[in-house]
């Protein structure tokens, strides 16, 4: 239409110029030659501003329905993105209102109350660097969803949507298995004449039978001529016996056999059930047993495990090896003469855990002889004249232990880093904190491509030592060093805090560039020591050291077979049987679990 509408108008412009011209030519005799060919000249130059004026007049229409369509296509993508945002926030209100449910059922609502009104106390500049690398998710109080947005959801009760829906094809069935099958057959010899026999068809129905059994062995008692008595078993059913003899299969100094102490130390050391519940269980499988009893059982079953720990720590502690490192607390009851106490007061003592991921060893120490169990010493007397590589935290052992030892190289974990400007960044509100979590979490990128591209050590080293990678480190650098120089009295003290540490602990954050085998951070250790805490919770403390260092040894050799792949309750009868009944060959055992089909 504006084509057609363009082309009229030149008609007219057209019709308009003729007729101008047949009015001058009919005054011709009244004009001279010099003012006809002005007025020609005029004429001449009308016509070229008025061609000029169509043409811009055709690029502005062009340019004006360019601009109409870009903005026809920008309001449906408006639309578009305003529908997903929408979709977006109401995910998130659900979820929100979620979570407060959870934390209302999980926490009370006096607590709930309690915690928010801490939270608004506490300032920007009150915060402190109270924490030891790891840290949950601050709480916070979303507002609720708005009515109207609620009452537009229909409110029809359904038990679940799309069951009309083809479903999609099955994945690969899962027979169960059990550690008994008992089959019972059918006898088809009575089937009716009239009916025809087309097979068999297995309908299995599983129960659990738990309770524990003992079986008593009449032992006769001889006496020789001598005056010395022997005990004499000749089973009068030897069927039943099913060649089962006295003391044969027992934790020496127990009742207990391999099994059963077996199943009460993966409890105890594995799925960390305190000792009072384990009584409440004994119970349930008909087994009246004192609590102390079982835990006596224990202690005389890790005496014949101990050489084992030994070939752990030399596997530990190999020259050259890559060995991460980390501690937590536990509370342990300690006897100290002339106290006042009958049985002693309870104190804050710390654990130490060493991995070894190459070799799979892992090691629980406790040592508090002088009263200093977070001290150097016994991290340093337990690893000696050790030639290798620590990976750790910033905590001034680590440090100290670099010094005391040159042969010692320490790597810095680039995860207590990032905590402390997460930190910053959610705590604080500090802007910068986000561009050094950025900038980590690009140096954590190139550690996850590693590992998906399955490269050696030489290729991580390589790839480590790329420009990109020295790049970011240097802009890590140099931003912290600026931004403290220029605007450190500004920041929060999580946010100087977070810078301090990392350019106090550079060269040893670097460090882990220098081989393929060493880990950017201290996950391996900081996993490792999860069961030590998770305990704390449930069974609070150690009435003894002793029996910390009995729960410790069974730490120890437990998480190494998990790392080694076996299953522990196999693992640990055959290191006893290896150990009381075999040629004491504990070293075999600490291979690689074979995998089965």
């Amino acid at each position: 239409m504006r084509k057609k509408a363009t082309t009229v108008e030149r008609i007219l412009l057209e019709s308009n110029l003729r007729q101008s011209i047949e009015n001058s030519l009919e005054t011709e005799d009244q004009l001279s030659d010099m003012e006809r060919q002005d007025y020609i000249n005029q004429i001449n130059s009308l016509q070229a501003t008025i061609k000029n004026l169509l043409s811009m007049i055709d690029t502005l229409r062009q340019t004006l329905e360019s601009v109409n369509a870009s903005s026809k296509r920008n309001e449906e993508v408006v639309k578009k993105l305003s529908a997903q945002i929408e979709a977006y926030q109401k995910q998130i209100r659900n979820l929100e209102d979620r979570d407060k449910r959870h934390n209302k059922n999980t926490f009370g609502q006096k607590t709930h109350k309690a915690k928010k009104r801490v939270d608004e106390k506490r300032g920007r500049d009150q915060e402190k660097d109270d924490y030891d690398g790891n840290h949950d998710s601050s709480d916070s109080q979303h507002p609720e969803a708005p009515q109207d947005e609620e009452s537009k959801i229909d409110q029809t009760k359904v038990k679940s949507e799309h069951l009309d829906e083809k479903r999609g094809p099955r994945g690969p069935y899962t027979k169960m298995d059990a550690a008994e099958v008992d089959v019972l057959e059918c006898d088809i010899t009575g089937i009716p004449s009239d009916m025809k026999f087309i097979g068999f068809k297995d309908v299995e129905e599983y129960d659990r039978v738990s309770y524990v059994r003992c079986t008593c062995y009449k032992v006769a008692i001889l006496e020789d001529k001598y005056g010395k008595r022997h005990d004499y078993f000749v089973p009068v059913d030897e069927k039943k016996a099913a060649g089962r003899r006295p003391n044969t299969n027992i934790i020496p100094g127990t009742h207990g056999t391999l099994e059963f102490v077996a199943y009460l130390a993966t409890d105890a050391f594995q799925v960390l059930t305190p000792n009072y519940r384990e009584g409440i269980r004994m119970k349930m499988d008909k087994f009246t047993c004192c609590d102390n009893t079982r835990m006596n059982w224990l202690k005389k079953g890790i005496k014949p495990l101990m050489p084992m720990l030994d070939i752990i720590k030399k596997r530990l502690l190999i020259p050259g090896s890559f060995v991460n490192i980390d501690e937590t607390w536990e509370w342990v009851r300690i006897k100290i003469k002339g106290d006042g106490t009958d049985l002693g007061s309870y104190y804050k003592k710390y654990i130490w855990v060493l991995v070894n991921k190459e070799t799979g060893m892992v090691y629980f120490l406790y040592d508090n002889d002088e009263n200093d169990s977070r001290g150097s010493r016994p991290i340093n007397t337990f690893l000696g004249d050790f030639k290798g590589t620590i990976m750790s935290d910033a905590f001034i052992v680590y440090k100290q232990l670099t010094r005391d030892n040159p042969e010692l190289e320490h790597c810095l974990c680039w995860a207590h880093v990032l905590c402390k400007y997460d930190l910053a960044e959610e705590i604080s509100k500090e802007p910068d904190a986000g561009w050094f979590r950025n900038q980590i979490g690009y140096l954590y990128m190139v550690e996850n491509e590693n590992i998906l591209m399955e490269r050696t050590p030489e290729e991580i080293k390589k790839r480590r030592s790329e420009k990109d990678v020295t790049d970011t480190l240097i802009a890590l650098h140099d931003r912290a060093e600026y931004l403290l120089r220029t605007k450190g009295s500004k920041y929060s003290d999580l946010m100087v805090t977070a810078l301090n540490y990392m350019l106090n602990g550079w060269d040893e954050l670097l460090n882990y560039r220098n081989d393929g085998r060493y880990t950017i951070d201290n996950l391996e250790a900081e996993r490792t020591v999860r069961p030590i805490t998770r305990a704390r919770k449930s069974s609070l403390h150690h009435s003894s050291e002793d029996g910390l260092q009995m729960a410790l040894a069974y730490m120890t050799i437990i998480e190494t077979a998990k790392r080694l792949g076996h299953e522990i309750k196999d693992f640990l009868v055959r290191a006893w049987r290896e150990a009381i009944y075999g040629n004491n060959d504990l070293e075999a055992l600490l291979q690689p679990a074979v995998a089965t089909k």
